[in-house]
């Protein structure tokens, strides 16, 4: 697990790299979204050699893992409001993995 703890022109960022084997990545990530909230997602990227890939799901079990975890209003997003909100995400990992496998789970038993 490695986090990294940024800022760019849109503010602060966390985001955090777990090797899920298979060739799976899940990647935890905390930053302030375009309409205002501070948001934290969860998403699995398949790796592919020097790439990553992400299939949108739309909601669905079809495509890879996507969701949010947390979404907070704080006054303002300072660096410490995104590491505090994304270590409470992290505290959370145990459960996001079950989320994780459940949702291969359900695309499995659907495309069998």
């Amino acid at each position: 697990m490695n986090t990294n703890y940024t800022r760019d022109r849109d503010g602060h960022k966390a985001t955090t790299l777990v090797d899920l084997g298979n060739q799976r990545e899940l990647q935890i990530t905390t930053s302030k979204s375009s309409s205002g909230p501070l948001t934290t997602r969860a998403s699995v990227h398949q790796i592919e050699g020097n790439t990553r890939r992400h299939i949108l799901g739309f909601g669905g079990i079809r495509g890879d893992f996507s969701k949010q975890i947390i979404c907070s209003f704080p006054a303002r997003v300072t660096a410490n409001a995104v590491r505090e909100q994304h270590e409470r995400c992290l505290v959370q990992l145990d459960e996001i993995k079950q989320a994780i496998q459940a949702h291969y789970e359900a695309q499995a038993a659907a495309n069998a």
